[in-house]
Formats: structure tokens, sequence, C-alpha cells
């Protein structure tokens, strides 16, 4: 008997919630419909205003010369990402073994003075400070 009560009150609660919801969406659709009605009458009760005067307010920073402001873009961006060209102090990379050879002019006369400012060159070692240097002739790479 309690099986029977409690699916009775179940179907009786479904019932319930169903009739709610409906009553809900009518509620919606109904509330929908006098915005739209009341929207309706405010656009035709205003019969002067026109939409460029409605629109006015949003014009207000606009500038004469759009024209102007884009070349204004165009050189703020090229001034921003061109290389500068600082004469006689561009050697000065802030890579010392940059340095050496852009901030000689000669750096191919003086080639034993670029290892002065390598880092990890041997002293006596072939090609290195204070070394013999050779001049390569073959620049092939048979040797394995």
């Amino acid at each position: 008997m309690a099986m029977w009560e409690w699916k009775k009150s179940l179907s009786l609660f479904s019932v319930l919630l169903f009739v709610l919801l409906v009553g809900a969406l009518a509620r919606v659709q109904k509330d929908e419909a006098t915005l739209n009605l009341s929207a309706a009458e405010e656009l035709q009760s205003s019969p002067t205003s026109t939409m460029a005067e409605k629109l006015e307010g949003l014009n207000e920073h606009a500038v004469d010369d759009p024209e102007e402001v884009a070349r204004m873009v165009e050189m703020a961006t090229r001034n921003s990402t061109e290389r500068r060209k600082l004469g006689f102090f561009s050697c000065g990379t802030g890579n010392p073994i940059d340095d050496c050879w852009r901030c000689d002019a000669n750096w191919q006369r003086n080639r034993k003075r670029l290892a002065d400012c390598g880092i990890g060159f041997g002293r006596n070692a072939i090609g290195g400070r204070d070394g013999r240097y050779y001049v390569v002739t073959d620049p092939g790479d048979d040797d394995p």
C-alpha cells in the first residue's frame, strides 16, 4: 500500500511541476511581447528625432582627417622597428666577440687579435692566442 501512495504523490508532484513550468513560459512570452510593443511605441512617438541625431554623441571624439592618424601610426611603427644608425658607436653591441671585429675596420688584417676576445680559445692552440695560425685552402670535409 505504501508503494502505491508513493507513486501517486510522485505523479501529482510531476503534474504540479509541469503546470508551473507552462505558466512561467507563458509569463515570459507575455513580458517579451509587452517590451516589443513599448519599444515600437517609443520609436513612433518621437518623429522629429533622426538616427543621425541619436548617433551625434558617438562622434564626439572623431578626428577631422583620418589619413593623418594613419600616417602618425605608420611613422610611429617605422620609428620603433627601424635599426638605429649610430655611426661610430654602432660597433658597441654588448657582445665582446662581435665588438672585436665590428669596431675594427681592418679586422681581417688583425685576425690574431680576434682570439683575445674569444672566450675559450687556448693559449698555444693552433689558431688560438699566441699559437700558429694556418690558412685554409681546401674547404672539403673528407676527414672523419
